[in-house]
């Protein structure tokens, strides 16, 4: 059975960097999967950056055994961009997630009346979800069920090695990163590595934030488009 996974986000403002005299606004995001067992779920896709809407859907017992497994250490998010195409953004996206074994598969083939049962719970370790549609995550109009955001304005002082840098940043909300323009996306091992990247590009006006997922190891590129409220 999936488990409930919680909402997790870190907003940082960079308030000085000690190599320069400039000050620079950098914001960081570290987003987690938030899934529930509701009839429709919305979850943000940090390797896609898109906000996904889902539903857990049982399955008849005969098709578990036609069910082959392509994807092993692979997260539930990377699973479900896995499954969802773009290119037939109207055509329904169903596949199965193991938790404990961390693997996924996409039916393919299939129609949907021929898989899908009325059934809320299956004695088996595979979990079915169908994805319905996937949304770009700019501009959204932010929904998700508040959670309580720990360490919420806090502080800290973060050392760039890349760019020789130390810099001051503070957290904000999560729902914020929503109002922030992408401008490009990296796979990187470290959230100090993605606010280097963006430290680089805000010579030139092009980075004031990132959005990472230390999970998919994503780090997303943002430019501020109207200032972010300041935290006292």
């Amino acid at each position: 059975m999936y488990h409930h996974h919680s909402l997790k986000a870190r907003l940082l403002k960079m308030q000085k960097c000690y190599f320069n005299t400039s000050y620079l606004l950098f914001c960081a995001f570290c987003s987690l999967l938030q899934v529930s067992y509701s009839s429709e779920m919305k979850v943000y896709v940090p390797v896609m950056d898109k906000i996904c809407l889902i539903q857990k859907v049982g399955i008849r017992e005969e098709i578990l055994d036609s069910i082959e497994l392509f994807l092993f250490n692979a997260s539930f998010k990377s699973c479900i961009a896995y499954s969802y195409s773009d290119l037939n953004p109207h055509y329904y996206s169903i596949f199965a997630y193991n938790e404990k074994t961390s693997s996924c598969s996409k039916l393919r083939g299939m129609l949907e009346e021929n898989i899908i049962v009325n059934c809320s719970e299956q004695m088996h370790d595979l979990q079915f979800y169908k994805v319905t549609h996937c949304l770009p995550a700019e501009g959204f109009m932010y929904s998700f069920e508040e959670e309580i955001e720990e360490n919420v304005n806090k502080i800290n002082a973060v050392k760039l090695k890349a760019t020789a840098e130390i810099c001051i940043v503070e957290r904000h909300p999560f729902s914020e990163n929503f109002l922030l323009k992408r401008t490009g996306m990296y796979f990187l091992q470290s959230l100090e590595l993605c606010l280097a990247h963006c430290r680089v590009l805000s010579m030139r006006g092009k980075c004031h934030a990132v959005l990472f997922s230390g999970e998919e190891k994503v780090c997303l590129l943002l430019r501020q488009n109207q200032p972010l409220q300041r935290r006292d």
